[in-house]
């Protein structure tokens, strides 16, 4: 996110082996302070989550797949409407 000045990265847990691949678990949190896909910044306090694949060769990371709750993100900016809880 462009303009962001802190976003903070906890990380949940992690499986793997570095000689094959790793899946970490983690929450990136920060505050909308910068254009966001087209939303203005809004100030707002924003937490959301992701899960990275990284395939690893000789203990180091070769390659990485993340995958981000960006549906999340941007309900929590406005940009998107939230889904009805029924």
């Amino acid at each position: 996110m462009a303009g962001r000045v802190a976003i903070a990265f906890s990380e949940h847990g992690a499986i793997g082996h570095l000689t094959r691949a790793i899946a970490t678990r983690s929450t990136l949190t920060g505050r909308h302070e910068g254009d966001l896909m087209g939303t203005a910044p809004t100030g707002r306090d924003v937490s959301f989550s992701m899960l990275t694949i990284s395939r690893c060769r000789d203990g180091k990371i070769e390659e990485e797949w993340e995958v981000a709750d960006t549906i999340s993100l941007l309900q929590q900016v406005g940009a998107v409407p939230e889904v009805a809880k029924t």
